[in-house]
């Protein structure tokens, strides 16, 4: 693939269909596909090995040999190459997937949301089974062709939202499934996000900045329309410091990057209720929020989402709020939880019969 496109025209290409589902030729990785012993060791690529992906570097470190490694930060790059020595290291996951195609099993998919999809898609049309962090992907749409291609090419895979592996959460949800609790009068979910700069502090794309030595910006920026590296001025424990706008956290925010609050969170805090009620799609959704800019989600937001369940008498209403309104958190009525004086940072509640 790197021999067909340079990376200009893998940028325009992306920006023009709105994905960048570049990936490897088909018939070849059908050719590479093979079966593995049981006592073969798994070969795994980690992309994005910084943050969360750190950790899920590590983890499957346990579970079989780390024989590549992709970062955009050469800070992180080097800092998780120490670990594993032997892996080879890359700053462009195409690269990656062409090189090493042959010599991995699985891979790892830990960067900025909107570089989720694109990775993983080119992964498993090369054959290679997938572990990608939440949220999934950054739109809808690419979430769908995602599952088209997994059942296509017939490869495990699985999004990382830890917590659905808990005791206590499957409990809950054969709680939940039992009928134990009697009718569902509603669902309520609520965050302590957004923690990263957005409305109604930053509405506006900071002035450009010079791009550090150890970033690779043209390839973080990836498949998103492309904008200069920014940074800005944030004060922590009395001293004023510049951090990047997008690079290494502070994308979460931004429209073209992020998923907002409800990317970030509601994956974690609906997906009990959700797995527990079998909601489905919803029939109906409502929201309000803070005045909608065109860079960053808004400082607040309630959702409201119907579902129709044929066990329920009527639909099942859940509501979400995030942010902050007034400079108050947007949080269900305390009058659910007699005697609490406040909610938790985020969490679940169900208010059944």
């Amino acid at each position: 693939m790197m021999g067909q496109t340079n990376r200009r025209e893998f940028l325009q290409a992306a920006a023009a269909t709105g994905v960048g589902f570049y990936a490897g030729n088909t018939a070849l990785a059908q050719a590479d596909k093979k079966e593995k012993s049981p006592l073969e060791r798994l070969r795994f690529a980690c992309i994005g090995v910084g943050g969360k992906g750190s950790g899920d570097t590590d983890h499957v470190g346990r579970l079989g040999d780390v024989v590549a490694l992709c970062d955009i930060d050469d800070n992180f790059l080097n800092a998780k190459a120490k670990n594993f020595p032997k892996a080879e290291k890359f700053h462009d996951f195409r690269e990656l997937l062409e090189k090493k195609g042959k010599d991995i099993d699985a891979v790892t998919v830990s960067t900025p949301d909107h570089t989720h999809a694109p990775a993983a898609a080119m992964a498993i049309r090369m054959g290679k089974h997938v572990y990608c962090q939440k949220p999934l992907t950054h739109d809808v749409y690419e979430a769908r062709r995602l599952r088209q291609l997994a059942r296509e090419f017939k490869v495990c895979t699985q999004m990382g939202n830890q917590g659905t592996a808990l005791e206590q959460f499957r409990t809950s949800v054969e709680l939940l499934r039992s009928g134990a609790l009697g009718e569902i009068k509603e669902v309520h979910l609520w965050t302590n996000r957004p923690i990263w700069p957005q409305s109604p502090r930053v509405t506006r794309r900071p002035p450009e900045a010079p791009v550090p030595k150890h970033v690779h910006w043209d390839l973080w920026v990836g498949p998103a329309p492309f904008r200069p590296y920014a940074e800005y001025e944030e004060e922590a424990k009395g001293k004023r410091r510049r951090r990047g706008a997008y690079h290494d956290f502070n994308w979460r925010g931004w429209w073209d990057f992020g998923t907002g609050a409800l990317g970030d969170m509601a994956c974690h805090t609906a997906n009990m209720p959700y797995m527990g009620l079998r909601l489905g799609l919803p029939s109906t959704i409502s929201a309000e929020s803070e005045t909608v800019n065109e860079e960053t989600y808004p400082g607040w937001a309630k959702v409201q989402f119907e579902f129709v369940v044929a066990s329920q008498k009527a639909p099942i209403r859940a509501t979400w709020y995030e942010g902050r309104r007034n400079n108050q958190r947007v949080l269900p009525s305390l009058d659910l939880i007699p005697g609490e004086k406040e909610y938790s940072g985020s969490g679940s509640l169900v208010v059944a019969e």
